[in-house]
């Protein structure tokens, strides 16, 4: 429409341009997950939420002072409890975390997601602990399927001791896979 004004005001300007606005109106960004707990404390990220609830619901230490946080909404979260679900799945990421906020993101599909900065023991139970003390105090899954991860799998049996655990196709696949690659290569 106006090329002359194009020639004048770049892309690469503009960008730049909206990148500042954009950065001036945000937070600055937390340099871990306890700081990340304090923004959601203090209600400056309001804009997370769910049914105009915060998708926030704790941040928890566990015995080695790890921190976790826990994401859920829990309109979502009691009707899952309402309803009586028979099964669970559960899965844990690490691709998908920004640098200093944990170590992976664990997921209840589609209820819960916790990031979490350690993938140990006392980890999981910190956040299922609260899981079932809060968020689904009250169901009992026929079936979790999870990782083969034996850490998250023993947490998941402890507080679901009725429940029959196993493990996921997908990951059963990927390990078998990457098995077969390396018996190829050593041929």
């Amino acid at each position: 429409r106006h090329p002359i004004a194009a020639g004048l005001y770049p892309w690469s300007t503009a960008e730049s341009l909206m990148r500042l606005a954009r950065r001036s109106v945000m937070p600055r960004l937390p340099g871990n997950l306890q700081e990340l707990a304090t923004l959601f404390d203090n209600g400056h990220l309001q804009r997370y939420n769910c049914c105009d609830i915060t998708i926030f619901r704790s941040c928890v230490r566990d015995l080695d002072g790890k921190t976790s946080l826990i994401f859920a909404c829990p309109i979502l979260s009691q009707s899952f409890c309402v309803t009586g679900i028979e099964e669970l799945h559960v899965d844990a990421t690490f691709k998908v975390v920004p640098v200093n906020m944990g170590y992976q993101l664990l997921s209840v599909h589609a209820i819960i997601f916790a990031l979490m900065e350690s993938k140990s023991r006392n980890s999981y139970d910190s956040v299922f602990r609260y899981v079932k003390d809060n968020l689904l105090p009250n169901i009992s899954p026929r079936n979790i399927i999870s990782d083969y991860e034996s850490t998250l799998r023993d947490i998941l049996q402890s507080y679901f001791p009725e429940a029959r655990t196993s493990g996921c196709w997908f990951h059963h696949n990927q390990v078998t896979i990457i098995l077969f690659f390396i018996f190829i290569f050593m041929l």
